[in-house]
Order: C-alpha cells, then structure tokens, then sequence
C-alpha cells in the first residue's frame, strides 16, 4: 500500500495550510512513520501510540487506524504507553507488532468491542459543573 503521506515544508503556515497538513497527519493512520536499520536495509515501521490504563491496556482504535494496520501488516506498531496519576510508565511500554494479527485475530487475548461509538460534546463550554438535564444549576 503507497502511503498518503507527502512531504511538506511549512515554514509559517497560514490558517488554510495548517488545515491542510492537519488532515494529511489525521487520515494516515498512525502517529510516527520512521525506520528499523536491519544488515543495511531500512524497513519501514508506521507507529500508532496509545496512552493506555496499565490495569487492562485498554485503548480506542479509530476505523481508519484499523484498515491501515490491516494493509501495512508487520510494518504497523502499536505503541501502548501506561500513564498512571503521576507519571508515564515506560518500563511498562507494550510494543505490538501486526496488531491486526496480534489482537483483532488474536482468539480471545484482547477483549475487543466492534460497535463503539465515540460521543462528546462538539463545543465544550470549559464549565466543569455537572448538571442534571431540565434543572437548573
């Protein structure tokens, strides 16, 4: 699969450039695109990191996450990176490799919901007070 990611030197972007470099970075399905040096050959690696609870490892994958993991294969990591309260947890950092393989085909490893749906408010007001709907604060 060719990657539609291209490159780009923005030196001051304006508002519309910013948001086109924005959706390039948005619809590529991982994080970090670097290399793995192995006898003199660079092998791709597309990484994908995840802030994950070190209790369960437990993460969102978006759809678009899912198919370009699906189509690189042994090129796509995940990174999952336990953060706790006070600290990140690297000692504790899962690296995943094929996590197509390594967890959607995994029988039973992973615990995986396929119907998620992902709400929040679109425009949230900053005001932490929880209300109850139909009373006022």
């Amino acid at each position: 699969m060719s990657s539609n990611r291209q490159s780009i030197l923005i030196v001051d972007p304006d508002a519309a450039s910013r948001q086109v470099l924005e959706e390039l970075v948005r619809s590529a399905g991982y994080d970090v695109a670097s290399v793995t040096v192995c006898d003199g050959y660079a092998i791709p690696r597309y990484i994908e990191v995840k802030a994950v609870s070190a209790a369960d490892y437990g993460f969102f994958w978006t759809a678009n996450e899912v198919r370009v993991a699906r189509a690189l294969a042994a090129c796509y990591f995940l990174y999952l990176v336990p953060v706790g309260f006070d600290a990140i947890r690297l000692d504790s950092l899962l690296i995943i490799q094929d996590p197509n393989a390594e967890i959607l085909r995994s029988g039973g490893a992973w615990a995986v919901a396929d119907n998620v749906l992902s709400c929040r408010l679109s425009e949230p007001s900053g005001d932490c007070r929880t209300e109850i709907a139909g009373t006022a604060p």
